[in-house]
């Protein structure tokens, strides 16, 4: 048998990834979106189309710099991976002292407000007080050498240092704390630029950031009510600053979430943070605390019989956290529950279905005599389709994997494995219309499942029965 080249990647996957990837990064789910858009990337790491999502979704120019870098390396001639680099870049070089004249000292604030969580040039009249001092520092003391020692030379007087020429001072250690996130010497510093200075340019804007960035690192501590000081602070300087409203929402949304999942209120607890989730992802424990309040809701709507709302529910859990077993299996219930199998007929007739995973090739017996032999594709390295005598258990004419999001005509239930069933079925349909695996036939492709080709599929649905048999073997 003709095996699978190692460097062929299914077109279609990779799509299906990129395309889930996209979808959740435009719905705001920026952790999920990375995960899927990880996922493509590693399936093929020579298409640039993931690459530069990943370096639009990442929270550091850096990472977004490494990304892009690869893109180039596919692409050298890419313009948006260039310009976005020259972007990074800028965020994160500091300013450059001005070597001109010195404008005359303004005591507005005009500087933008620093991004939330990225790392901000320094402020705009550095430049020129720096040059200020150069002009006004004197030497302290003038040495004389002799042949017995050193002599100090009667100092000249030094004028009383300027607000301006202090703040210059400070302007090497501000920049070193802001690149390290050193939130409290940075505070520290802007708060005695503004008790010399409480006009100076700009200035309103960088501590309204630093409080709001240290009240978002006091969050990564779990030290809530420190955190909710550090956000009051930002807006005590300047009202209504968006990044610092935001999280003063997410902290309430995600308190209030956690209070409502201790008290059993699952329902209320999976829309609070589920409102927590969209405004910040982040928070510590918020995504085991969704899963969780999304599961227990859906086990509660699935006890007073409201599947579909317990399907839904049992979805949501799964889309912040897709390898959540629990989830997993109570979805794989609802939607059985759902779409209830045919009843067995009586007696089963004589057919059998044997497939030989070795060969990739199905044998379809009636009567003991051979009436079809199909090609066919049987699950890829590490979910290899399961060997055995098995029955078809199931028949739907076209079932769902919520997990995978794939629509798999002609099903035929064969065997359950962990939380979802695997069977035969026809060549799956992504959810832009595009058929998985086509072309692939004959090789191990699937996700456990035994593929057919459509028609074969068509042919064998309508001809089996609930009960037949199903050999598989090595």
């Amino acid at each position: 048998m003709a095996e699978k080249p190692e460097a062929a990647v299914p077109q279609n996957q990779y799509a299906e990834y990129l395309e889930q990837g996209i979808r959740a990064a435009e719905s705001g789910r920026r952790a999920y979106a990375r995960r899927l858009l990880a996922q493509a990337a590693a399936l093929d790491p020579h298409r640039k189309d993931a690459w530069l999502w990943l370096a639009g979704l990442a929270a550091d120019p850096r990472e977004s710099i490494a990304y892009l870098q690869r893109v180039l390396a596919i692409d050298p001639d890419d313009e948006a991976a260039k310009e976005g680099i020259a972007w990074a870049q800028k965020r994160l070089a500091p300013r450059p002292v001005a070597a001109s004249a010195p404008p005359r000292a303004t005591r507005t604030a005009t500087a933008a407000a620093p991004a939330l969580r990225k790392p901000v040039a320094p402020l705009r009249h550095w430049a020129w007080v720096g040059v200020l001092v150069a002009l006004v520092v004197v030497g302290a003391a003038l040495l004389v050498s002799t042949a017995y020692g050193v002599i100090a030379a009667r100092p000249t007087p030094t004028p009383t240092p300027t607000n301006l020429e202090r703040i210059a001072q400070w302007r090497g250690p501000l920049e070193d704390a802001w690149q390290r996130g050193d939130w409290t010497v940075v505070i520290t510093i802007l708060e005695r630029v503004r008790a010399l200075e409480p006009n100076y340019g700009g200035l309103n804007d960088w501590l309204t950031a630093a409080y709001t960035n240290y009240g978002r690192s006091l969050v990564t501590q779990e030290r809530w009510e420190q955190a909710r000081k550090a956000f009051d602070a930002a807006l005590a300087v300047v009202p209504g600053y968006p990044p610092a409203q935001t999280q003063v929402e997410a902290l309430n949304l995600y308190l209030g979430g956690v209070e409502r999942l201790e008290a059993g209120d699952w329902e209320g607890a999976r829309a609070t943070l589920q409102r927590a989730y969209a405004l910040d992802s982040a928070y510590p424990r918020l995504t085991s605390l969704l899963y969780q309040a999304c599961y227990r809701h859906g086990l509660q709507l699935q006890q007073a019989g409201n599947l579909r709302a317990a399907k839904t529910a049992y979805e949501d859990a799964l889309a912040v956290l897709p390898d959540g077993a629990e989830a997993q299996a109570k979805l794989a219930e609802v939607n059985y529950l759902l779409t209830p199998p045919t009843p067995t007929p009586t007696p089963i007739p004589p057919k059998k279905i044997v497939v030989d995973i070795s060969e990739q090739r199905m044998y379809v017996y009636e009567g003991g005599i051979l009436i079809y032999k199909w090609v066919c594709s049987t699950g890829e390295p590490g979910r290899d389709t399961r060997t055995g005598v098995f029955a078809v258990q199931s028949k739907i004419p076209e079932a769902y994997s919520s997990v995978w999001r794939l629509r798999m005509p002609y099903w035929l239930g064969i065997y359950w494995a962990g939380a979802s069933e695997n069977g035969i079925h026809a060549l799956p349909i992504n959810p832009n219309g595009t058929v998985l695996w086509a072309g692939f036939l004959g090789h191990k492709v699937s996700f456990g499942c035994i593929i057919l080709d459509t028609p074969n599929a068509r042919t064998l649905y309508d001809w089996a029965e609930i009960g037949t048999p199903v050999i598989i073997q090595p």
